[in-house]
């Protein structure tokens, strides 16, 4: 049975988060006729990770990012909880905004600038098939059997191609926030085509509940009292005031922690699966730092909130892959959470 076109567009772009977020604008924007293909529209611009936007080097493609035309700026700017400009000991040429974002906010911004964009459909499902035809893309088939025609296909996919995540020794194939829409087909097509696949890998930090931490003996980190922004767009009068603004808060890791990371590292994926994929050069794991940094006796933990809707924390510089008990162990010996309970 032949299947029938039931959508023409000049550009499809296949992914809802960040990147795809913007390729999707941009081109509509510039009056192409295009169409965003997104698992799942409520999770369109979801911070699954780290929920911040900017710092020393990602903050400098922001502003490039918003000087294009871009989405993220702006998004950042209005759903911020923190304005926090780093290394002000020295001089501007090293100094860095980088935003606490509302991890709800942000996403449901995101929705509604891609939702009200002319020239722009959004549409749930997932991809089965890039269409080829005489060596060139000729659109996409979707899971249902949809046949979307397209010039040009941009993938976005980010962690959703083929993923598969690792917590100590078991290994599910699954996106994150445990999601089992993922995207496996393409990497296989691409594959085929003769494009050289790469793996990388990333660990997570755990999230705890907020009332479970004892705040009263850490260092609070607010933000910086200065009209600080992303976006030229923005304007200041619309920007959260620093009064406002949620405090992070800053622990250092201690012998105990380290002792039980060294004791338990064989269980890390890191080190029994050297060859996983490449991790980030500047955000490794905090079994990686122990382990790379042998020397130090303490490593820097801020916990940051994730949003004014929800009651968890996000403990950056803690990623791990190891087992949930361990983590469990791991945050007993942390000042302030003796008694951390752990979300996800």
């Amino acid at each position: 049975m032949n299947k029938t076109v039931s959508k023409e567009f000049e550009i499809i772009v296949i992914g809802g988060g960040h990147a795809g977020i913007e390729a999707s604008l941009i081109t509509a924007r510039l009056g192409h006729k295009a169409a965003l293909i997104t698992l799942d529209k409520n999770k369109i611009g979801a911070m699954n990770c780290n929920p911040s936007v900017g710092g020393v080097a990602k903050g400098v493609v922001v502003r490039e990012i918003d000087a294009l035309g871009g989405e993220m700026g702006k998004a950042a700017d209005a759903t911020a909880l923190q304005f926090k400009l780093l290394n002000t000991s020295n001089g501007p040429a090293v100094q860095a905004l980088r935003v606490q974002s509302d991890k709800i906010a942000y996403s449901r911004y995101m929705q509604k600038a891609v939702s009200e964009q002319s020239n722009l459909i959004v549409i749930e499902g997932a991809v089965k098939n890039l269409l080829i035809a005489e060596g060139k893309i000729s659109g996409v088939e979707l899971n249902n059997g949809k046949i979307l025609s397209s010039k040009m296909v941009i993938l976005t996919t980010g962690t959703y191609l083929q993923p598969i995540t690792y917590q100590g020794k078991e290994s599910k194939i699954e996106g994150p926030d445990g999601e089992k829409k993922v995207v496996n087909n393409i990497s296989h097509q691409l594959k085929g085509l003769g494009f050289k696949l790469k793996r990388f890998k990333t660990g997570t930090s755990p999230r705890i509940l907020t009332n479970t931490i004892d705040f009263s003996g850490l260092k609070v980190e607010p933000g910086t009292n200065l009209p600080l922004k992303f976006s030229c767009c923005s304007k200041k009068t619309n920007l959260l005031s620093f009064e406002k603004q949620l405090p992070c808060y800053l622990l250092h890791t201690n012998e105990k922690t380290h002792q039980i990371i060294r004791k338990n590292s064989h269980l890390s994926p890191i080190f029994y699966k050297p060859d996983i994929g490449t991790g980030p050069r500047y955000c490794p794991s905090i079994e990686d730092k122990i382990y790379r940094f042998a020397d130090k006796e303490r490593h820097q933990i801020f916990l940051e909130p994730e949003s004014r809707e929800l009651d968890t924390t996000y403990i950056q510089g803690l990623s791990t892959s190891l087992p949930a008990e361990i983590q469990a162990g791991i945050l007993k010996t942390l000042p302030g959470l003796e008694k951390a309970v752990v979300k996800k």
